[in-house]
């Protein structure tokens, strides 16, 4: 689910182990109730709660689906969003956390050094554990976590990642507040916290095999090792950062095609601590797409507009893994296919959803029916046909041939690399 969230008081040093802050969810036009359940309930609903939970399953190593490479696991293959509708209670049922913090995006000058990224680091404990609070522009990273190349880059990471999300696809708006993230040690210590959160709502939480979610624009993550860890603070990230900026959520197969993109990157052979973000070095979702191009075992293009991966995840893991192969290779599509005649759909898109126009736009071409069916489910082919191509059929043959020129012989060198295919 997704609420929007206002400031609250500061809560006591007592009420501050661990917890979230509690605030009181408020509503705005035309966004989602759960997190991929839309929230329109006749617009009155709709204003109440802006709620979105998503939660990321990665298997283990023995899990790993990569091919070539069995007993592996990786952490952009193994993302898989199991999309739940969570009833929020009132504010008195958690204990709160800090009061949220204005960000200061400005301070940022250099991210090619990590001091450069934390402002400031304060002790902080979860029940017994002693951890700490890493203070960036944007971010408020808690983590239990001592030391080690994972959280010595990870405020430069967060950073860096923030201001492409802000740029790749659209100019949008810096947070107002904080993003806070924590990222625990180990699973057992992530399983209480879930529970101190949510308590019988993080049951679905808990299920996860390997990974975390993100909540009312804060991430709950834990440790998966260096590499999985940062691709999965990217994902993350992206989430965090439309819940809490985005007036209007984006189409469910959009926002995670986005987030998908945001799990691929390189360290700087220049400046090793700076990272690049590179959409192409994906080598999992690459895996997984030419396995199912191979096997004729693609979704059709209005499969993956239609679908969600909470559709999918309750029967097979496998298929939810390749929606998410197709949702990435899809934002490829419309970025850079025909010489790039849907990027321009895709930049107006993304910055309609930061403004709150998606839903108006909808309405004035297919009437209010159609509005609110989109503003309840998040799904279908409305968003495809307004912004980038009205005939499903014919978008349906280009992305096929797409496909099958990204899957080639001799393109995985290329996805390695960072570098596109094509």
């Amino acid at each position: 689910m997704e609420i929007r969230q206002e400031p609250v008081k500061q809560a006591s040093a007592e009420q501050q182990v661990g917890r979230l802050p509690c605030t009181r969810a408020r509503a705005r036009f035309g966004l989602p109730l759960p997190v991929f359940i839309g929230t329109r309930f006749v617009m009155v609903l709709n204003r109440f709660m802006r709620s979105r939970a998503t939660v990321h399953a990665q298997p283990g190593p023995s899990q790993s689906l990569m091919s070539g490479a069995p007993g592996r696991g990786s952490a952009a293959e193994c993302i898989v969003l199991l999309h739940c509708l969570l009833l929020v209670p009132g504010c008195g049922s958690h204990a709160p956390t800090p009061q949220p913090e204005r960000s200061a995006p400005g301070v940022v000058h250099s991210l090619g050094d990590a001091n450069a990224a934390a402002l400031a680091t304060e002790p902080w404990t979860f029940g017994e554990v002693q951890g700490r609070v890493i203070r960036t522009p944007s971010y408020r990273l808690f983590t239990t976590m001592h030391g080690g190349l994972t959280v010595d880059r990870l405020p430069v990471f967060m950073e860096a990642a923030l201001q492409n999300y802000r740029s790749t696809y659209a100019t949008l708006p810096v947070p107002e507040f904080t993003l806070d993230t924590y990222v625990m040690a180990n699973r057992p210590q992530w399983s209480r916290l879930s529970t101190q959160l949510f308590r019988d709502d993080a049951e679905v939480f808990l299920k996860i095999p390997r990974g975390g979610f993100t909540f009312n624009g804060r991430a709950v993550l834990y440790d998966l090792g260096t590499r999985d860890t940062f691709a999965l603070v990217g994902h993350e990230g992206w989430h965090q950062f439309t819940q809490r900026c985005f007036a209007e959520p984006l189409p469910i197969w959009l926002e995670e095609g986005i987030a998908t993109h945001m799990e691929g990157y390189r360290w700087d052979s220049g400046a090793p601590a700076r990272p690049l973000f590179l959409p192409w070095s994906n080598p999992e979702r690459f895996d997984h797409l030419r396995a199912a191009s191979q096997s004729d075992t693609l979704m059709p293009l209005i499969d993956v507009l239609t679908n969600s991966p909470q559709d999918l995840i309750g029967s097979n893991v496998q298929r939810t893994l390749d929606y998410y192969a197709q949702a990435w290779a899809l934002v490829h599509f419309l970025r850079e296919s025909s010489g790039g005649k849907y990027r321009d759909g895709l930049a107006r898109c993304v910055h309609d959803a930061a403004q709150g126009g998606i839903v108006n736009t909808i309405r004035r071409s297919f009437g209010d029916r159609a509005a609110s069916s989109y503003a309840l489910h998040r799904r279908g082919t409305l968003v495809f046909q307004l912004y980038f191509n009205r005939d499903i059929d014919a978008a349906q043959a280009e992305f096929s041939v797409y496909i099958a020129a990204v899957v080639r012989a001799g393109s995985r060198e290329k996805i390695v690399a960072g570098q596109s295919p094509l």
